[in-house]
């Protein structure tokens, strides 16, 4: 990458780093909880250009997923409660199989759906489970077949829907389609597990950046709040449990940074797949942790804290879990063979 590259992939990080701190506050994130889209903060997000990052530098992006991936762990340090990592992997998804990008609200779901001729155009029928704010979409994309062809569907927004949601209150819907007229359809640009790992990537990078929120919580609480004379932090048995919260966080940015620099490159999913494992470990013991050092405050409602653990709970399954994608990693290692073992532990983990 060269430096102008970096200085405006920076730049855009910082702004959307000013907006999240200013306008994603305790009372958004409970407002959007109760009523599950702030449309108006989507459109914030919309003109500052954030929502077209992943798009080529000519449509106004930054170029690659890779440097829009830059986004990410900010998504998740604030709790943005906007489906931007959907957003953005559909985008260069549509943009990659020469297709263009909708306006409107975005998202994206790695399942498949079925097609079927309708007149001179194609139609879809099934359902698509747990599509992240599926009810406020007005375009869903999606993965089809036809006639053996993988193909990426993108379907308008569905009159059938599910309302659900994840343990954190995010909109998780279920959309059913019965023979719908598709609004574009391309080839898919990439082999369904490779977008399926890039999925559990940004999810991945996300959960990292939750992870430095409640780390950063975690220490001020234990700076602020004072037992017997003195801050809990004071205390070595406090002191050494957030030094393994934060292991697991320095442990987690490494490697979503790792998964998300090569996210376009063939060996990414593997990377992605790692990255999903590290951070679905860590935040098994990250969220314990913080939930210990702040006691029964931590609990509450009132407390901010509850946000950004349940995220951590919700996402950790989401795009696959950290059993699943080491399930996988297990196959392609035995795949290679004896041999190769320990060049594949080498060059991928």
């Amino acid at each position: 990458m060269t430096d102008d590259r970096a200085d405006i992939r920076q730049a855009v990080v910082d702004t959307a780093n000013g907006l999240f701190a200013e306008r994603v506050t305790q009372k958004m994130l409970e407002e959007a909880e109760a009523a599950g889209f702030p449309r108006d903060f989507w459109e914030e997000v919309v003109s500052l250009g954030l929502t077209a990052a992943a798009l080529p530098e000519e449509a106004g992006g930054l170029g690659s997923l890779r440097d829009a991936g830059a986004l990410l762990r900010p998504l998740g340090f604030h709790g943005v409660p906007l489906p931007l990592a959907e957003c953005l992997l559909a985008g260069w998804l549509l943009s990659t199989a020469g297709l263009a990008m909708p306006e409107g609200v975005l998202t994206f779901v790695p399942q498949s759906i079925g097609l079927s001729a309708k007149g001179a155009d194609l139609a879809a029928t099934g359902l698509l489970k747990n599509v992240p704010w599926g009810r406020y979409a007005d375009a869903v994309l999606a993965i089809a077949e036809e006639e053996g062809e993988a193909r990426l569907v993108l379907l308008p927004a569905s009159k059938s829907v599910e309302a659900g949601q994840n343990l954190a209150g995010e909109p998780r819907d279920q959309l059913r389609f019965d023979a719908v007229s598709i609004l574009a359809s391309a080839p898919l640009p990439l082999p369904v597990a490779r977008i399926r790992a890039m999925a559990a990537g940004l999810r991945a990078a996300m959960m990292a950046g939750a992870l430095e929120r409640i780390l950063e919580l975690t220490v001020t609480y234990a700076k602020d709040r004072v037992q017997f004379g003195k801050p809990i932090g004071k205390f070595q048995a406090i002191q050494q449990q957030i030094a393994i919260l934060a292991n697991h966080t320095a442990a987690s940015v490494m490697a979503v940074e790792r998964a998300i620099a090569l996210v376009e490159d063939e060996d990414g999913g593997k990377l992605a797949a790692i990255a999903k494992v590290r951070v679905g470990e860590g935040s098994n013991d990250g969220v314990r942790i913080a939930h210990q050092v702040h006691g029964a405050m931590g609990f509450t409602h009132e407390h901010i804290l509850h946000h950004f653990t349940r995220r951590l709970w919700a996402w950790r399954d989401e795009q696959g879990s950290e059993a699943h994608w080491a399930y996988r990693l297990g196959e392609d290692a035995i795949a290679g063979g004896a041999d190769a073992l320990w060049t594949f532990v080498g060059e991928t983990i």
